[in-house]
């Protein structure tokens, strides 16, 4: 019940409510609709129930759906869990065979995809936490945070001498489409875009044909550390020197770049993935101010500061929603931060580690999904947040630390952390 006179019902998830037959019991003289009647509850539906007596009430019947939610998290020690999203319980778990850094979880098609350490790519059933296949690569993938396009999985790796690669698998059965050879590993995570697979490594910045791997167009000699952001053919980047740099896809020209470079900072380069939301780029930099930079013309919109200065951390990737810029942070709290002002809105911290030793070490990448936000910290909890307030909705305790970020299904739609190629 919502009131004296609305009645809300909530049925399980992949239920039709075009054509309900309710089964209704009263102890009145009659109810209008009857009892097996169909109705379409796609909107309210009005039952008038009369009384022994002639007197009449009518009652607006309202059905929900319940939400099949699927948070998707993987700590240190190579464990995958899956978690009911609107209460935190553990639907299954699977254990990978090497440990696992900063790389996340992928979800595509009902599957979901994570590296490890030992070199294997794994994809599971996200029905039952089951393996479906795996890929051995030439080195560790324990930073590796894959992504999937057009039925083809792509996915960054180390090789012996600190080399890279860029691999492509079919996303179904794990068979090799191709591999391209790096002068060293993939220092971000790939994107994909109009046929194109964007990767940032230590000598720059490259794009690749999405088919056969293929080398295209170099964008930068610089340092970049970071998944590129591509949009409407220009690709946004980071360098060891810059916030934002924005080069256009075809021809690898240079449009604009914003540096800053306020006193005391360590580097004037980028430290995340740049997001984009309503024309506006934000990132993290090495300066440890968050930015909000105009896509078009690299302007200045604000840039936000803890009240530390120089002596505080670095902000992670990173996400938009609900008029907030969300971003965790290497002092282990999560910052959410007005998306028009810069103003801050809430924080969150974790509680210490068991023991209480404080948290250190992990950078806290956020995940928004609608007025939920999900992030994995280093004490080993996963922790839904009301994303609105910032209030702990559930947690639920991994056991060994969480370094990357949190993949989040819901009904075919996917959520990212700011460091996967998935989210642009």
């Amino acid at each position: 019940m919502l009131g004296n006179n609305e009645i809300l019902l909530t049925l399980p998830f992949g239920t039709n409510v075009t054509a309900l037959k309710p089964t209704i019991t009263h102890t009145g003289a009659s109810v209008t609709p009857g009892s097996g009647v169909a109705q379409d509850f796609s909107s309210p539906r009005q039952y008038v129930v009369t009384a022994q007596d002639g007197s009449q009430n009518t009652y607006s019947v309202s059905v929900r759906i319940a939400v099949n939610r699927t948070v998707y998290a993987v700590n240190s020690a190579g464990k995958l869990y899956a978690l009911n999203g609107t209460n935190g319980t553990v639907k299954w778990q699977y254990s990978a065979g090497g440990t696992v850094a900063s790389g996340s979880p992928c979800y595509q098609n009902g599957t979901v995809y994570f590296g490890s350490s030992d070199g294997y790519m794994n994809a599971i059933d996200a029905s039952n936490g089951a393996l479906r296949w795996r890929f051995l690569s030439a080195g560790s993938l324990a930073h590796t945070t894959p992504v999937v396009s057009n039925g083809v999985l792509y996915f960054g790796g180390q090789r012996a001498g600190g080399r890279g690669a860029l691999y492509a698998l079919n996303a179904s059965s794990g068979a090799l489409v191709w591999n391209n050879l790096l002068p060293q590993a993939p220092l971000g995570n790939p994107t994909v875009s109009n046929g194109k697979v964007f990767v940032s490594y230590f000598y720059g910045m490259v794009s690749l044909d999405a088919a056969t791997g293929a080398s295209f167009r170099s964008y930068s000699t610089s340092i970049c550390g970071i998944n590129p952001l591509v949009v409407n053919g220009w690709v946004f980047s980071g360098t060891e020197s810059t916030v934002v740099s924005a080069y256009n896809v075809q021809t690898g020209a240079n449009a604009w770049h914003y540096l800053d470079v306020p006193p005391g900072s360590p580097s004037a380069g980028a430290s995340s993935s740049p997001t984009l939301h309503n024309g506006v780029i934000f990132n993290a930099g090495y300066t440890r101010y968050l930015y909000a930079i105009d896509s078009s013309s690299g302007a200045l919109k604000w840039k936000y500061i803890l009240g530390g200065g120089a002596n505080t951390g670095y902000f992670s990737a990173p996400v938009v929603g609900n008029g907030i810029v969300y971003a965790g942070n290497t002092d282990n709290n999560v910052y959410a931060i007005d998306e028009q002002t810069g103003a801050l809105r809430w924080r969150f911290s974790d509680a210490p580690n068991v023991g209480g030793t404080p948290n250190v070490g992990g950078i806290n990448y956020c995940t928004v999904k609608g007025t939920m936000l999900y992030v994995g910290y280093s004490n080993g909890k996963v922790y839904a947040l009301n994303a609105v307030t910032g209030g702990t909705i559930w947690s639920f305790d991994t056991s060994a630390p969480i370094y990357g970020g949190i993949c989040v299904e819901e009904n075919g739609s996917v959520a990212h952390p700011g460091h996967s190629g998935e989210q642009q």
